[in-house]
């Protein structure tokens, strides 16, 4: 009966909290004139409904040049302060005042004029090996890639809450100079020159604009690959049965369509997968999205691409729905989310895979020379990989040993349904006696995995007596 009423309030609450929401959602309009052959760009946009926040700043690309800030009339036009911090280190951040000597303020519309300049790297000869990131606005002489990383639209900070707000509706002109055909993410891809997109669903903006062919199939749009029919299908199929586990898992319904995005770095060698939802885009040169199959004997999606588009996937929840920020940003953005995506390996192919999963991560965590333990993980501590996407998964995994599976599910439903709060240690901890789990199990679980000073050791020990134990009831 809980469970039944749980699922029918469900909708109710959603519905409830996006139209609470949906009033404080920024809206972006204007035009943005660029070419492709030259790496220039020309903005010039209004932001409107702009949240009541405490204190702020304004993020643009460091690239670009600020011609005006003005009110939406152009007549009053605002003072600036610019610094740079560790915030972002793709874009300066700014704070408006009515008169130099005033202090800041921010009010409820801002019209931006600014333009830039930007390397075009066509030729692979005089590339870095490396050097290219989601973050970069990225001209390869085909094409230009920039997403709300690259901060080339107006980024609102709210400093009190440490939280980007990026995800905007918009109505924007895209001009390229060049033609070709333009993609902003959240609408859907179109040819020429001239464009103008629009969302009524606040999303973070990806802009990939330049010479590039795009398709759909099963409701999936194909940009600027070169995957066949074959691969096309098994792909789409991939993507809706991960869609379907989580939506089913975590109680939650998942969003838009998933489209898949493709392009070249403007370095040599880098090669990686990004969310910038409904996007998953892959951006490499000898790593593309064939290599996600195999032929050995038949076409089929490689086992260990799974894994990969699953976590990618996953970001839905935690990254899109739920943004995490400060000391454990990074805990609950990678680390959740390769937890998910575990799941998923464990559900599609069986034991044997997740098994495979829990021995590599395994591996990785043993290698950390270093383990910070989450209580005492700060924003600015540097964490590796490892720690990331193998130490963290490992050590969901033991607790949900002592907890069980589906008290790990209510506690990733209520993580991902929190809102305005700061992900750090205690709220990690509390997080979990909300969902249920008291507080007795928690801390012996803390003491021995994370608080103890041979907490390290201690999940390696637990980790492979699961692993022996699997393995002796195979016998």
């Amino acid at each position: 009966m809980h469970k039944i009423t749980t699922i029918l309030l469900l909708p109710i609450i959603l519905l409830l909290f996006s139209l609470n929401a949906f009033a404080q959602i920024p809206h972006l309009s204007g035009e943005i004139t660029l070419s492709t052959k030259k790496g220039t760009i020309n903005c010039a946009f209004n932001l409107s409904n702009i949240p009541s926040l405490e204190d702020y700043t304004i993020w643009l690309n460091t690239g670009f040049n600020i011609a005006r800030i003005t009110d939406e009339t152009g007549e009053t036009k605002y003072h600036y302060s610019k610094s740079y911090n560790d915030k972002s280190s793709e874009a300066f951040q700014y704070t408006l005042t009515t008169k130099p000597s005033q202090g800041k303020f921010l009010p409820k519309s801002l019209t931006f004029s600014y333009t830039g300049a930007f390397p075009v790297s066509p030729d692979t000869t005089q590339m870095y090996a490396s050097g290219d990131w989601k973050g970069n606005i990225a001209f390869n002489g085909a094409t230009v890639r920039m997403t709300e990383q690259s901060a080339w639209y107006p980024i609102l900070y709210d400093v009190k809450n440490d939280k980007v707000i990026n995800n905007y509706t918009y109505t924007i002109k895209v001009n390229n100079e060049d033609g070709g055909a333009t993609y902003l993410n959240g609408g859907i891809p179109k040819t020429g020159g001239a464009n103008t997109f629009s969302s009524n669903s606040p999303v973070p903006m990806l802009l990939f604009s330049g010479d590039f062919t795009f398709l759909q199939q099963q409701g999936i749009h194909f940009i600027n690959t070169t995957l066949s029919p074959q691969e096309r299908d098994m792909l789409s199929q991939l993507t809706n049965s991960m869609v379907d586990f989580y939506s089913d898992k975590m109680k939650i319904p998942y969003g838009s369509k998933i489209s898949y995005l493709e392009t070249t770095p403007v370095s040599k060698y880098s090669a990686w997968l990004f969310v910038t939802y409904p996007t998953v885009a892959l951006v490499g040169r000898q790593f593309t999205l064939h290599n996600l199959f195999s032929n050995n004997p038949h076409l089929a999606v490689d086992t260990a691409s799974y894994s990969m588009i699953a976590h990618e996937l996953a970001h839905y929840y935690f990254g899109t729905i739920f943004t995490p920020n400060s000391d454990l940003k990074w805990v609950f953005l990678e680390g959740v989310n390769e937890y998910l995506s575990l799941q998923f390996v464990k559900d599609k192919f069986g034991r044997k895979a997740y098994q495979k999963k829990l021995s590599n991560y395994l591996k990785a965590t043993e290698g950390i020379k270093q383990l910070i333990p989450l209580d005492k993980l700060k924003a600015t501590t540097p964490l590796n990989d490892a720690y990331k996407y193998n130490y963290i998964p490992l050590l969901l995994t033991v607790l949900e040993k002592e907890i069980g599976v589906q008290k790990m599910w209510k506690w990733l439903n209520l993580v991902a349904s929190s809102k305005g709060e700061a992900t750090d240690y205690p709220f990690f901890k509390s997080s979990f006696m909300k969902s249920g789990i008291s507080p007795k199990t928690y801390s012996a679980f803390e003491e021995k995995y994370i608080l103890h000073e041979k907490s390290k050791e201690n999940l390696i020990e637990e980790v492979n007596r699961q692993l022996s134990t699997t393995t002796a009831k195979k016998r």
